[in-house]
């Protein structure tokens, strides 16, 4: 990738959200908050909140991520899982 090129490219874009709404949802699930997780790993609230945010991409790490699922205590392959009990589309 040259430096010219935006980060996260657009092919990652999507990726990027899903793993948001994973981190999020498994975050609500284990009771904690933002702030909590937050601390938990290191960084801020507010980063917290962009990477889960669905308004925007936040790119971040992949230690980052690894100490996401180990704080919220899940193996880190189910941040790319589908997730169970989600929305169905009218064709399924």
């Amino acid at each position: 990738m040259s430096k010219t090129n935006k980060y996260p490219s657009s092919e990652n874009h999507n990726l990027f959200l899903d793993t948001g709404k994973h981190i999020a949802f498994y975050r609500q699930r284990a009771g904690m908050t933002q702030t909590q997780l937050a601390a938990a790993v290191g960084v801020s609230r507010t980063y917290i909140s962009r990477i889960e945010s669905q308004n925007q991409v936040q790119a971040f790490s992949m230690e980052l991520l690894f100490d996401i699922s180990k704080a919220l205590d899940i193996p880190v392959h189910l941040l790319f899982m589908p997730l169970k009990g989600g929305r169905k589309r009218k064709n399924q």
